[in-house]
């Protein structure tokens, strides 16, 4: 744990939570499947537990971020 947070400045939570979401990114702006198959395809099984986790990194909720930067 100490060498990973020494070469990351991040816990292995931390850094697994962003690995996550920036997964997450790509699919709400590439697909059009719901905010609960986005979250069980990057390793949530709590929904809720996934849009308080995208909003603390990413500052929107999954929902705005898909209107916001979904390809067109």
């Amino acid at each position: 744990n100490r060498r990973f947070l020494a070469a990351t400045s991040l816990s292995p939570q931390q850094y697994l939570r962003r690995v996550r979401i920036e997964a997450a990114k790509r699919l709400l702006e590439q697909r059009n499947a719901s905010i609960d198959r986005v979250a069980e395809a990057v390793g949530y099984r709590d929904t809720r537990a996934f849009i308080r986790a995208f909003g603390a990194i990413a500052g929107l909720s999954p929902g705005q971020y898909r209107q916001r930067f979904r390809a067109r």
